[in-house]
């Protein structure tokens, strides 16, 4: 009874996959997709746009986040780092003490003091790229601004319902 049920597993196996073109077989196998587990030729076209479109997809994300990555830091630590790049590469000397705000308003000074003092087209070119850079950072920092402040504001709530829950 085994023989029968193997040949009859064999028998539907290389019956499903000929339901499929030979084309689009290739097609799923390029894909790293297993032809076995398609049943229809249609089936294996919506696999294969899926799969096509998901891949697309991926492309198009790891572009725009290539474009992007220098957009987005991980903490302020990061910000700061990147704010006293800014601010040396200007030359502006940074105590150690100073937190990012301070910077940022420092920075911003200096490049308004600049533009507003300098006449040359290339003097205002290289300090509108510095401001470009310092409205990167300042992005940044707000992102990061508001997810603490999102944070905060869920654990607020948490510990509300805590108290009605426990009766508090």
């Amino acid at each position: 009874m085994d023989l029968n049920v193997s040949y009859s597993l064999n028998t539907y196996h290389s019956f499903s996959s000929s339901l499929i073109s030979e084309e689009t077989r290739r097609k799923l196998i390029s894909l790293g997709i297993d032809p076995s587990t398609v049943t229809s030729e249609s089936q294996a076209k919506i696999i294969i746009e899926k799969a096509e479109g998901t891949h697309q997809a991926a492309t198009t994300k790891k572009t725009s986040s290539l474009i992007s990555d220098k957009n987005i830091y991980l903490s302020e630590g990061e910000l700061i780092k990147k704010a006293k790049e800014l601010a040396n590469k200007m030359g502006i000397q940074i105590s150690k003490d100073l937190k990012l705000d301070d910077i940022l308003t420092l920075i911003a000074q200096n490049i308004q003091k600049a533009l507003n003092s300098n006449p040359e087209v290339s003097v205002k070119s290289k300090y509108i790229e510095y401001n470009n850079e310092l409205n990167s950072i300042k992005t940044g920092y707000s992102t990061i601004t508001q997810n603490e402040k999102a944070i905060i504001m869920s654990m607020v709530y948490n510990a509300n319902i805590n108290k009605m829950i426990l009766g508090l």
